[in-house]
C-alpha cells in the first residue's frame, strides 16, 4: 500500500501509522507506530485533522503535526469498533 501523510488521506478512510512525529503528547494520547484510526474530518485552510481512535475517541491534530505523520491506508474491516 502507498504510504502518505494524514493530510493527504480522504475522510472516512482507515489508516495505520508507520511513523509518528517527535511529539510526546501524541504518545500520551495513544498515537504510536502501529496505531490504527479513521480520518473523520479535515478542516479547510490547513486547519486541524480529526481522527477517530479505538474506543470512539476523536482527536483533533494540528495540520502541521498531521502532515509529518507517515501512514498507509488499510481495509476498514480492521476497525471492529465501527461496526456497531
Amino acid at each position: 500500500m502507498k504510504q502518505t501523510g494524514i493530510c493527504a488521506v480522504s475522510c472516512n478512510k482507515v489508516c495505520k501509522v508507520k511513523e509518528v512525529p517527535a511529539c510526546e503528547l501524541l504518545e500520551s494520547l495513544g498515537i504510536e507506530a502501529g496505531s490504527t484510526f479513521c480520518v473523520k474530518q479535515k478542516s479547510p485552510w490547513k486547519g486541524p485533522v480529526v481522527v477517530e481512535m479505538k474506543g470512539r475517541r476523536e482527536l483533533a491534530i494540528d495540520y502541521s503535526i498531521a502532515s509529518q505523520f507517515v501512514v498507509e491506508e488499510v481495509d476498514d474491516s480492521v476497525l471492529s469498533w465501527q461496526q456497531s
